[in-house]
């Protein structure tokens, strides 16, 4: 008896019929039949015939999304689907946890972990995610301090010192960590504390030139420090931990860092104050420099501080110095394509500037901010477009670069320990290894749409 054809699926896929692995199933078998798939007619769809392709249970019967002729036999339980291709990432939600660090004395740096806040994580930026349902967690909470001069000695990771950031690499039961004093002293450091953390550990300098700019990407895992005309990378989730020789090196940066020089890195740019300006490096390019002038106040304990808001592809700068009323700060921001193919040395960015004058009058104008007149040391970038501004002696407020401005994200982070100015007193992230993910549902992408109809024949 020949077979008989008919039709085996008809109709419009969207982003509402994903399933937990991100494909589009066209039809699932029982466990007692077979269909032998002999036609699919793909009709109006918003996916190109090469973003896409046809699979049996995870494994691939074409190479592209298009009408087409064949046999493919689909086995009882098993599922034939669409499939994205590449594979549709899995969206998620992110922690934001960071430490309160308090340099109490010279024997003792308290640590407060501060969990709770959770921002938008991965998306397929093919297409559109809908985190409005992610219920993002926006109140902090304070967990209890802890000493952490016991691994590292006496004083701590600051050594002393007014800044400090480390992150911790537990595969490598290590801290990588840098210290600066207000001008000059710069040291970027690995303690190994094996497998005991109530005793000191093994401490190994990688890098201690003076003014050399220490800087970490908390996100990429990445470490950077200048000197002499170039840039060293070390990354930090280099299996075995590292040594002073394990850097890559990026020229094209200017010949002689000197006072007050403060350097930041997010998005794979390194950024370097030198009095009255400002230095772009792209790192993923082999060649170039850009710079702006950034009007502001040079002085001890100065910062720099580069934003970049991906959905603007946007770059925001702060630079100040000292108290927020003292002297002049600096905050402008930049299109990414300024940057992102120049290799000229020394070229001039367009920007556009925000304030150049009082940081403290700047944030009392602005929804959410203030008359506190804090210190330029405690700022904290917690992600590329986060940044902790006090908001009291004992709160922060989360602020974001957004639409030509910083933009309060309606998040306080209160009930901390007293900031002051004798000790170091600020936040820390995690860094992203120590970060976690939560899945979010495929079904809040948009824009995935496609018209099919299948036929063949059914063996049951």
């Amino acid at each position: 008896m020949a077979e008989e054809v008919k039709e085996l699926s008809s109709g419009t896929l969207t982003q509402a019929n994903l399933a937990s692995d991100g494909t589009l199933p066209v039809f699932t078998n029982n466990g007692s039949t077979t269909r032998v798939v002999r036609d699919v007619h793909v009709g109006t769809s918003t996916l190109t015939s090469e973003q896409a392709r046809f699979s049996v249970d995870g494994i691939p019967v074409s190479n592209t999304l298009e009408s087409s002729s064949g046999t493919v036999v689909v086995p009882p339980s098993n599922s034939f689907d669409i499939e994205l291709n590449p594979a549709l990432v899995q969206p998620t939600k992110k922690s934001l946890n960071f430490y309160q660090i308090n340099r109490v004395s010279n024997s003792q740096v308290d640590l407060y972990p501060i969990t709770g806040i959770e921002q938008e994580g991965n998306s397929d930026t093919r297409f559109t995610y809908d985190f409005s349902g992610a219920n993002l967690g926006t109140t902090a909470s304070i967990g209890s301090a802890f000493d952490i001069v016991p691994p590292f000695g006496s004083n701590g990771p600051g050594n002393g010192q007014p800044m400090t950031q480390f992150i911790k690499v537990p595969a490598e039961t290590s801290y990588y960590y840098w210290y600066k004093d207000g001008n000059s002293t710069a040291y970027f450091n690995r303690l190994n504390y094996g497998n005991d953390e109530t005793a000191t550990g093994t401490i190994t300098t990688l890098f201690n030139n003076s003014y050399h700019g220490p800087a970490f990407d908390f996100k990429r895992m990445k470490y950077y420090g200048s000197n002499a005309g170039a840039i060293r990378e070390f990354d930090l989730t280099k299996s075995g931990g590292l040594t002073s020789n394990d850097y890559t090196v990026h020229g094209n940066w200017f010949s002689s860092n000197s006072s007050y020089f403060s350097a930041d890195a997010v998005n794979n740019v390194y950024v370097g104050s030198q009095s009255s300006v400002t230095y772009f490096r792209n790192l993923l390019l082999n060649g170039g420099r850009g710079q702006i002038n950034n009007n502001s106040s040079d002085g001890n304990n100065r910062r720099t501080i580069l934003m970049y808001n991906s959905s603007e592809d946007r770059y925001y700068l702060i630079v100040t110095q000292s108290q927020f009323s003292s002297g002049t700060t600096y905050i402008g921001y930049f299109e990414a394509s300024e940057i992102a193919t120049n290799t000229a040395v020394g070229f001039t960015i367009s920007k556009t500037d925000i304030l150049a004058g009082d940081l403290r009058n700047y944030m009392n104008s602005r929804t959410g901010g203030n008359n506190y007149d804090s210190y330029a040391m405690f700022l904290s970038r917690l992600d590329d477009n986060i940044l902790a501004i006090p908001y009291s002696a004992t709160s922060w407020r989360l602020w974001k670069g957004e639409g030509g401005n910083l933009v309060y994200m309606g998040i306080e982070i209160s009930g901390t320990q007293s900031l002051n100015t004798t000790y170091a007193n600020y936040l820390v992230p995690y860094g992203e290894i120590n970060q976690t993910n939560t899945n979010l549902s495929y079904t809040a992408y948009s824009g995935i749409s496609t018209k099919l109809r299948t036929q063949g024949v059914e063996i049951t």
